[in-house]
């Protein structure tokens, strides 16, 4: 036991020495539509696939995926944010439901915007610009730069990483996120 929290803290250290954070993709536009990465979740720790939501990779694809089963989707327990937390006035969303009791929950519906339903992931990890992406949260714990990258090959791997510690000076295009979505 003992070791095995040596070995824990250490990988912890070098995670917040380095400020990056990487996690492999999986997937591809045709014929699955979507990329996603793994993530262990909740104590003891549960492997999730999330949909990394990479909105252009989802409008050539002719993939019908199928729901994932309820038994494979994360269930918050215990943790929701009352609708009077800071994060959630960060969502962004096209109408706002106003907070009458301030231990309402704070939450909105996950809706596919395509004609194609969305991917039979457990979820999706947040890259938007809001407050409550996951890249803005890590930003302002200190544990990463608020930078994405990611990198993805013809033949369904690639990376996403949070920081920037992997950037190349080099041979990158670069983009802002989004605004609004079209």
């Amino acid at each position: 036991m003992g070791l095995l929290l040596l070995h824990l803290l250490l990988i912890l250290l070098l995670l917040l020495q380095n400020h990056l954070l990487v996690f492999p993709v999986s997937g591809n536009v045709y014929p699955l539509g979507y990329y996603y990465v793994l993530l262990n979740i909740e104590n003891p720790p549960k492997v999730f696939d999330l949909d990394i939501a990479l909105a252009v990779i989802s409008l050539g694809s002719n993939a019908m995926p199928l729901a994932t089963p309820r038994d494979s989707q994360y269930k918050p327990n215990h943790n929701t944010l009352p609708c009077s937390h800071m994060l959630c006035s960060g969502l962004d969303l096209p109408q706002r439901r106003p907070c009458l009791d301030p231990q309402d929950q704070c939450g909105y519906d996950q809706q596919s915007p395509g004609p194609h339903p969305p991917p039979p992931t457990a979820g999706m990890l947040g890259l938007s610009r809001g407050k409550t992406s996951i890249s803005s949260q890590l930003s302002s714990l200190g544990v990463t730069k608020n930078v994405i990258v990611h990198c993805l090959s013809h033949n369904g791997k690639g990376f996403l990483s949070i920081g920037d510690e992997l950037v190349p000076s080099s041979g990158v295009t670069w983009t802002s996120l989004a605004l609004k979505s079209t």
